[in-house]
């Protein structure tokens, strides 16, 4: 009777144990595992359950914000450097998110607008990638908007000896005349001319000029060419002042400190020169203001 019993039960245990499969797995289990995003918690299919097939996310792409040194007049541009690749050759649609000073601004294209951007504000751009199923990790650049330089000098652009801007005529009597200008970075050279007059008889023809504005140092040079003829000029600088040629081959004198020149034209009673007047910066990087005192 005793044994009749524990095999009774056993039967009845048995006949229990299938109909719980319900409750521990599905008939439709695959026994693979789910992938869940480590960011969201969602939960992803790793494959088809129709086909079996493994669908796996696209690369994260490479972005860099262009230009890499904006200023507040530049448009900012969300690059993608590197491609995102999607393991099963799908297409991939690329997204944007743009903070600034850790605000959002709610733009979500690859381009900021200029008319968006102030000085000193700091940009970040994130960017990624999905191809219809699953989405890609992000990239992010970040940029810092920096001052415009705004060159107010006259006649630009006058960048080279053969574009010099002509100041018209000045008398060796005439009172000192002061220009302003700036200096975009060492690339940037501003070039202006003039026409020196002797009018005063027996006397020595002294061009010459002072520097000030701003705290980079600036270089001017001041180039005669005697209207009686190049080969006739003789210029003698001081010892504050290095001798040099223009592009043209003109003599003159350059200086960081304020000089003047002793010029001479040989075989003529009257010492009248174009003068050219060259501002110049060997410093990479800056926005210079500067003025410029001259005098014949």
């Amino acid at each position: 009777m005793r044994l009749f019993r524990w095999t009774s039960t056993c039967f009845f245990v048995l006949l229990l144990v299938p109909g719980c499969k319900g409750w521990m797995g599905s008939n439709d289990d695959t026994g693979e595992p789910n992938i869940i995003d480590s960011d969201t918690g969602d939960t992803e299919e790793t494959g088809d359950p129709d086909t079996g097939e493994i669908n796996l996310p696209p690369s994260a792409p490479e972005v860099a914000i262009e230009p890499e040194e904006p200023t507040e007049d530049d448009d900012l541009i969300c690059a993608i450097t590197k491609q995102s690749v999607d393991p099963e050759g799908e297409t991939v649609t690329y997204h944007y998110e743009w903070d600034v000073d850790g605000q959002n601004p709610e733009i979500d294209s690859d381009t900021v607008p200029a008319s968006e951007t102030w000085v000193d504000h700091v940009w970040t751009c994130t960017a990624w990638a999905d191809d219809g199923k699953h989405t890609s990790d992000t990239d992010s650049a970040t940029v810092t908007i920096q001052q415009a330089c705004y060159d107010f000098g006259v006649g630009e652009d006058n960048g080279s000896e053969g574009d010099a801007v002509g100041l018209g005529e000045m008398k060796d009597k005439d009172d000192p005349v002061t220009l302003e200008g700036l200096l975009d970075g060492h690339e940037d050279q501003d070039w202006y001319m003039f026409i020196g007059r002797d009018t005063i008889s027996a006397s020595r023809v002294a061009p010459g000029l002072e520097l000030g504005g701003g705290t980079v140092p600036v270089r001017a040079c001041l180039f005669a060419s005697c209207l009686n003829g190049l080969g006739k000029t003789e210029v003698e600088c001081p010892d504050e002042a290095e001798s040099q040629t223009s592009p043209s081959g003109l003599p003159g004198c350059c200086s960081y400190a304020d000089f003047e020149m002793d010029l001479n034209c040989k075989s003529t009673t009257d010492d009248e020169a174009a003068m050219y007047l060259l501002v110049y910066t060997d410093m990479e990087d800056v926005c210079e203001p500067y003025q410029v005192t001259y005098w014949y």
